[in-house]
């Protein structure tokens, strides 16, 4: 691995000055002037020998080229200035800078490689190798190379001056008016050093110089050449004009030359620009100079290459994530235990009033229970049947006695007042009816109480006995109170007063021959009895006894499940294990899931397992023509077939599902936030719909239903053919919600199930809730998914349900025991079921015949 460690130096320029008997500029060692122009540079050569131009200029780039820092030096200027000279490029002479460079090399001992290319009519030729094939240029990291260029091991001085001498004797140059052995191409040498971890280049680039038509009056070929030279030339002009402007584009790609160059400016740079002093001359030099000091104000990043160990790297890294994330887990803790401390105590409270509100119902469903439980016992009990047989009796009795008070009243009013005497007699009879019938009930009574007192509980006597007692109170007050109200007379109040004297005189003694006979049981006691005195009172508290005689409704029974039947055969078709799975989907046949080790692995048909990528923080999968997953807030796209993985979009929150319809990806957040990224033009909508984690999404007649970890589910209207940022406009909150999260979401039949870890399962239709099952699973339901007939639910207790529905109802049809279940998808007919002992399984079920 290549490690490079970045700074910012600028370019380095000096000037070489051509001598000349007429010299038209005014020199120092770092300024020069022509006419009333003055510029400053690193340094200005005048007479300075190329030995000594080499020690002062050079010998810096060389101790940082060993060092691993690349280095170019670059000759600039017009024809016949005397670039090619200054760099040494040449068949008769040993005395420039590259001669001399790679003598002090040799003089170290190193080992180097070099190259040597030309670029000649926009064409990149070889100059090592006899065949002039124009060669291509490639990317490679950054990087730009010449594809196909022979690089050549030099061993020695001698050796490596013979490979120079060749290559420019295959180089192109050309007489012109203006210099007799004119560079018709830019050449560059480069020299390659390697040494334990460390790798640089050293580039030597002699530029062909700028040429004007008039002057060197060339045509034909030599026109074309010039021109070539120029357009190059005005392209290097322009990269280095938008360095020099600081401009977002730099445009290297407008020729070969500076192509080439991009990858030479990424180290120490050393500009020399040749200038010629005569008078004729001056409009290039001054057009030179131009260049010259642009490029002394353009800052260059200088980077070292290392070749660091991977495996050194990957521990320095993992060491520096444990810190971060033990830093981010104390921070976390320190967050949790201040809102511990802070809502402890309203915990306390809340808790304990959801506590006593529990019991209470409990306590009010038992004791409403037992209540209806004793009134089926009351009413089943024989002498119970005959009371209320004897009360039938009485009403009709009752019915009689209206009837004659009716005639007696009618009597009343046409016969004076002897018919009244005889009326009163009349009444005296009905009151002594009146009596016997009160003496009868107190003996009823008698009866009634030693009988129930053997053979129903107390609770059930104390309640048929009141009862009977306050009808036929009810019934004898009624009768008694209208048959003394309808006398006007003070006769017939007198002899009304008479009898009811004498009825309680009856009441008395029966009442006291009760006493004697409860008395000698030791139950007694337990019983309450009415005296006289609620006796003549009874009138005031009228109680009818009734007796619910339909078949009992438990409010238990709206919460105990469907006992179950089974009516589907399960059978295990594969397994294999040693895989922990925490996601599963199906890619062309096969299966693809992830496992804690951070890796994607694929199953075919014929039971291997082989990987398909690896990546830290695999959290969820999506399969369509690509395999899309993420890790933590990036979404990816591997292809199976090159095994090849790109970022699809960096979100802000960390990813919790994925969904994709045709070209758009859905994406729930931790936060609670739904994003839709549009693969035609990487637009972004998102949206926080929810309070907490987005757990799973399902298509279903163009709503896409969310569930999250706040219990609810969410309805988003989406329609594809709409762009990304028409959609979600319409959202609507399924009701009721769930008691917990929403692990999952189906689609079977039409109907959307949504799956909770509360162990309930619901079914919706349009939005609409159609069936609960409160009690689907014992343990939380933590994945499902849907086949043919029927669908397959998953909890954490290892237990998998098989449903199916009846009209609007959901019923279970099978189950099947395993380990504890963290994912499964569907694959043909059947299921593979991922649990945490290490088993993946493929099943299949289907209906007894």
């Amino acid at each position: 691995m290549q490690n490079r460690i970045n700074a910012q130096k600028k370019i380095n320029v000096e000037i070489r000055i051509k001598p000349s008997i007429e010299s038209s500029l005014e020199t120092t060692n770092t300024s020069l002037q022509v006419g009333t122009k003055k510029y400053h540079f690193n340094k200005v050569h005048i007479t300075t020998t190329q030995k000594q131009l080499f020690d002062y200029s050079v010998m810096p780039l060389i101790s940082q080229f060993l060092d691993g820092y690349n280095c170019t030096v670059l000759a600039y200027g017009q024809t016949g200035s005397g670039k090619t000279y200054t760099m040494g490029i040449s068949h008769d002479d040993t005395s420039g800078i590259v001669p001399q460079t790679l003598g002090y090399l040799f003089s170290k001992d190193c080992t180097l490689t070099c190259t040597f290319i030309e670029v000649y009519n926009e064409e990149v030729i070889d100059l090592l190798t006899e065949h002039k094939v124009p060669l291509n240029l490639r990317d490679n990291k950054g990087d730009v190379i010449v594809a196909g260029v022979r690089e050549i091991s030099l061993n020695n001085i001698n050796e490596s001056l013979e490979i120079l001498k060749k290559g420019c004797l295959e180089r192109t140059t050309k007489s012109t008016k203006m210099n007799s052995q004119s560079s018709r191409s830019h050449a560059i040498f480069t020299i390659f050093f390697t040494k334990n971890n460390i790798t640089s280049k050293f580039s030597f680039v002699d530029l062909a110089g700028s040429e004007r038509l008039k002057r060197t009056l060339c045509t034909g070929d030599r026109a074309r050449e010039s021109i070539s030279i120029n357009g190059g030339l005005l392209a290097l002009g322009n990269v280095i004009s938008a360095l020099y402007l600081k401009k977002p584009h730099i445009p290297f790609r407008d020729s070969k030359l500076t192509r080439i160059l991009q990858s030479c400016l990424n180290g120490h740079v050393l500009m020399i620009a040749c200038v010629s002093s005569l008078h004729t001359d001056i409009n290039e030099t001054n057009n030179t100079l131009k260049y010259a000091n642009r490029t002394a104000s353009i800052s260059m990043t200088v980077k070292r290459n290392v070749e660091i160990d991977v495996s050194k790297y990957e521990l320095i890294k993992l060491k520096k994530q444990i810190i971060t994330l033990t830093n981010e887990n104390q921070i976390l803790k320190e967050r949790i235990k201040k809102v511990n401390y802070a809502n402890v105590e309203e915990l306390i409270k809340e808790n304990r009033r959801l506590k006593n509100m529990i019991d209470n119902e409990i306590s009010n469903r038992e004791n409403s229970n037992k209540s209806e439980d004793l009134a089926q016992v009351i009413v089943k009990h024989p002498f119970v049947q005959n009371l209320m047989n004897e009360n039938e009796q009485l009403r009709c009795k009752l019915l009689e006695q209206e009837n004659c008070k009716l005639k007696f009243n009618d009597v009343f009013k046409e016969n004076n007042v002897q018919d009244n005497l005889e009326k009163v007699q009349n009444v005296n009879e009905s009151n002594s009816l009146v009596s016997n019938l009160q003496d009868n009930y107190v003996e009823d009574n008698c009866i009634v109480n030693k009988t129930l007192r053997n053979n129903i509980q107390h609770d059930i006597l104390n309640k048929s006995k009141n009862d009977t007692i306050n009808k036929k109170d009810d019934i004898i007050n009624k009768s008694k109170n209208d048959t003394i109200n309808s006398e006007k007379d003070d006769i017939i109040n007198k002899s009304k007063n008479d009898q009811i004297n004498k009825k309680n005189d009856i009441l008395k003694s029966k009442n006291s021959e009760k006493d004697d006979i409860l008395n000698k049981s030791p139950k007694s006691n337990m019983i309450s009895w009415c005296d006289n005195k609620n006796i003549n009172n009874v009138s005031k508290i009228p109680k009818r006894v009734t007796f619910d005689i339909s078949p009992p409704k438990k409010k238990s029974s709206l919460w105990t499940p469907r006992k179950e039947r089974v009516l589907m055969d399960t059978s295990v078709i594969d397994k294999f294990t040693g895989y922990i799975a925490h996601n599963m989907v199906i890619y062309q046949n096969k299966l693809v899931f992830s496992s804690f080790d951070n890796k994607l692995r694929i199953k075919d048909p014929n039971g291997d397992v082989y990987d398909l990528f690896t990546d830290t923080g695999i959290k969820c999968i999506y399969s369509d023509d690509l395999i899309y997953y993420s890790t933590r807030m990036i979404l990816k796209q591997g292809d199976p077939r090159s095994k090849t993985v790109m970022p699809v979009y960096a979100y802000k929150n960390e990813i919790s599902c994925i969904f994709k319809n045709e070209y758009i990806i859905f994406t729930g957040h931790e936060d609670g936030t739904l994003s839709c990224v549009d693969l035609r033009n990487i637009s972004l909508q998102s949206d926080k719909i929810h309070s907490s984690t987005i757990f799973t999404m399902e298509l279903l007649n163009n709503v896409l239903y969310t569930g999250s970890r706040d219990h609810t589910i969410k309805g988003n209207v989406f329609n594809i053919n709409q762009s990304v940022n028409n959609n979600f406009i319409n959202r609507k909150t399924l009701y009721p919600p769930h008691y917990d999260a929403v692990h999952s979401l189906l689609n079977y039949k039409g109907d959307l199930i949504s799956l909770s870890r509360d162990c309930s399962l619901k079914r919706w239709r349009d939005g609409l809730i159609i069936k609960t099952v409160p009690n689907a699973h014992s343990s939380w339901i933590k994945c499902g998914t849907s086949l043919q007939d029927c669908f397959v639910t998953g909890s954490k207790n290892g237990t998998l349900r098989f449903w199916d529905y009846c009209e609007d109802s959901v019923f279970c049809v099978g189950s099947y025991k395993t380990g504890q279940i963290n994912c499964m998808v569907k694959w043909n007919e059947g299921v593979f079921v991922g649990s945490q002992n290490k088993e993946i399984v493929y099943l299949i079920s289907k209906y007894k015949t």
